[in-house]
């Protein structure tokens, strides 16, 4: 008889262990789902906060027509002075004085264009296009 009592005692101590691990599990379930909804619209806000960031392109600190001006102003002063850099550092200055920049916003534009390579052909190409003009008005 004692046995049989024993193994009734551990039957129901197993089922109301059972039965208080599922009632745990329900409220795991239900504590789970809403702690997923509020995440489900953190996330979904977060998500398109950062795909307006992505769809927003980054834009050149100097517009493309001045850069290219500058640049070439660059190439022209670099050809000239040679391998002299104090002499080209000194009126490297004058030229973003010239143009109304800084250094930094000409560093900038440089990281710009560097940022996607494709960029530079175009760039180029107008920029050739404007040596070539500056060059034509010299010789007239």
């Amino acid at each position: 008889m004692k046995i049989k009592s024993q193994k009734l005692k551990a039957k129901s101590q197993k089922k109301s262990h059972i039965h208080s691990y599922i009632n745990s599990r329900r409220s795991c379930v239900v504590w789970k789902y809403d702690w997923t909804s509020s995440s489900l619209k953190i996330f979904s806000l977060l998500l398109i906060i950062f795909l307006l960031f992505l769809s927003c392109e980054k834009q050149s600190p100097i517009s493309e027509e001045k850069f290219i001006k500058v640049y070439v102003d660059l190439l022209i002063l670099q050809d000239t002075t040679g391998t002299n850099s104090s002499a080209f550092d000194s009126l490297k200055t004058l030229v973003f004085k010239n143009h109304g920049i800084s250094a930094e916003e000409y560093d900038a534009t440089i990281n710009y264009y560097n940022s996607e390579p494709k960029r530079w052909e175009g760039f180029f190409d107008k920029a050739i296009a404007y040596a070539e003009k500056l060059k034509n008005e010299a010789k007239e």
